[in-house]
């Protein structure tokens, strides 16, 4: 329901079709769907972190393209966590080639934001 509404466009500017809510706007919208379900503003913290990199973003480009994206529903998460490595340079899973197609290696691990 809250892709339907747009809920994830809230900080995306009008010029790219988003909402253009200030940071206090959407802080009072985020308590407020916190009191209903907690779960719910920490699964969207990536996804607003990064709306709030592209609109500082210099690259014009991938600013239009992203928040674009996400003006039209768009929600972003992160999935990029291994237990115990803590660095982008030292993850442990790996895609390979196996003569039959892509093959994926690793080993899956919640967490925030990943579910």
């Amino acid at each position: 329901m809250l892709k339907e509404v747009g809920f994830g466009a809230l900080r995306v500017p009008v010029e790219f079709g988003g909402l253009g809510a200030s940071l206090r706007q959407t802080f009072d919208l985020l308590i407020a769907l916190a009191a209903a379900d907690s779960n719910l503003p920490q699964a969207l913290r990536a996804h607003f972190n990064l709306v709030e990199d592209l609109r500082l973003t210099k690259d014009e480009a991938a600013k239009a393209r992203w928040l674009r994206a996400i003006a039209n529903g768009a929600l972003i998460g992160v999935a990029t966590t291994e237990l115990g490595v803590g660095a982008v340079d030292r993850y442990r899973t790996a895609v390979t080639s196996n003569g039959a197609g892509l093959q994926l290696d690793g080993t899956k691990y919640y967490t925030t934001d990943t579910l």
